[in-house]
């Protein structure tokens, strides 16, 4: 004797909920590949700050060579 066991959802509802599930992560994703990018540039733009700084003080570049020397 055979049981039919009927599925907890229909097809298109588990398809529904997996398709969410996928849209959540890639959203994950995002948002940290976004972090990064927003890091990276405030790290750039942080650099571009202290070069520019460097190159209107060659004393203390000098400096930071003596310090790099030792």
């Amino acid at each position: 004797m055979k049981i039919k066991m009927k599925p907890l959802f229909s097809y298109n509802q588990s398809r529904f909920f997996s398709l969410k599930r996928k849209r959540i992560i890639n959203y994950n994703n995002s948002m940290e590949m976004r972090n990064i990018i927003c890091k990276a540039q405030s790290l750039f733009k942080t650099f571009k700050i202290l070069l520019g700084f460097l190159r209107e003080n060659r004393e203390i570049f000098r400096f930071l060579e003596w310090i790099m020397r030792l």
